[in-house]
């Protein structure tokens, strides 16, 4: 049998195995911080040993990896005996493929197991779903409790754009039924409380015509509490039951 060995130490081990019969079996393991212990420890007896056999073993047998309570196969790209949502699934298991990424955010892999028991609080499948479309975004941030950051355009007299009625001075935990809020994702603009990725405010300019008389908050928003991601400007904004306003930030940010 011939084995064939290609690394790059800070990306990846993958062994290939020609069998007698012609038949090739490959085995692969990302470097990730999750099987980074395992990553490190057959990357350096390779370095020593030369020996790609045992590195083809050594691999298979770091095949399954856990994060949380969840089991991912690294090969497949996929949870093992799991009833999550597939789409789901497969975010889960590209996160520890990625180097513990969400997008091209880089997330604290505690931060995003906590984040993973709020979302399974959603009542709706298709939000679990679709709020990964707008966590992808480059500015969306999953902070150490797993909650939301992102952002919303308000008056300068701290009250929303849209009514001129509601508070969302620092502090402010602004709620509202869940059954009040238009969960279909294809009506672009409904009702519901809205958060945005910075992307989203820059491309739309939302609230920016009342000249200069608006602010800029960050909001912190429990993954439970999504309700919608519609689909225009490619998910970078979300409908909301529920949301605190924890800071004012500089309008540079959307410049």
């Amino acid at each position: 049998m011939n084995y064939n060995v290609t690394v790059n130490p800070d990306k990846f081990i993958v062994v290939t195995k020609v069998e007698e019969n012609g038949n090739i079996l490959t085995a692969k393991l990302f470097n990730s911080p999750v099987v980074k212990t395992d990553f490190d420890t057959i990357l350096d007896d390779w370095y020593k040993l030369n020996d790609a056999r045992k590195t083809f073993l050594d691999v298979s047998n770091a095949r399954y990896a856990s994060i949380g309570k969840y089991k991912v196969d690294l090969w497949e790209s996929e949870l093992v005996d799991s009833d999550l949502p597939e789409l789901l699934q497969k975010e889960i298991a590209a996160f520890v493929n990625r180097a513990c990424k969400v997008g091209d955010n880089e997330i604290n892999p505690e931060a995003f197991l906590k984040f993973l028991d709020h979302l399974e609080e959603n009542p709706s499948r298709r939000t679990i779903n679709n709020l990964y479309s707008f966590i992808g975004h480059n500015d969306i941030e999953i902070d150490k409790d797993g909650y939301v950051i992102c952002y919303k355009v308000i008056r300068d007299d701290w009250k929303d754009v849209y009514t001129g009625k509601i508070d969302n001075s620092v502090g402010s935990v602004i709620k509202m039924p869940r059954n009040q809020i238009d969960d279909n994702n294809n009506r672009t603009c409904s009702q519901g409380l809205h958060a945005a990725s910075l992307r989203y405010l820059r491309d739309s300019g939302y609230g920016q015509g009342l000249g200069g008389n608006w602010r800029l908050v960050k909001l912190r928003i429990n993954p439970r509490n999504f309700v919608s991601v519609p689909i225009d400007y490619d998910g970078s904004k979300a409908r909301v039951c529920e949301y605190k306003v924890i800071e004012e930030c500089s309008k540079d940010l959307l410049l």
